[in-house]
């Protein structure tokens, strides 16, 4: 079974309280069609710029 990645771009706020748990419910503009199995990369945006989780 191939599984699918999904990258989402992320203030750093917003992506620490995703990360810490804190926040569990992200809008977006555009549906996506993510499957069981699938990997979703928290990608943080600037200043940090940098991948820091998936789930």
């Amino acid at each position: 079974m191939c599984k699918n990645f999904l990258l989402i771009s992320i203030k750093p706020e917003y992506a620490q309280k995703i990360l810490d748990g804190e926040k569990t419910v992200e809008l977006r503009k555009t549906r996506t069609r993510l499957k069981p199995g699938d990997i979703v990369l928290v990608y943080v945006s600037s200043p940090q710029q940098v991948i820091a989780g998936f789930f």
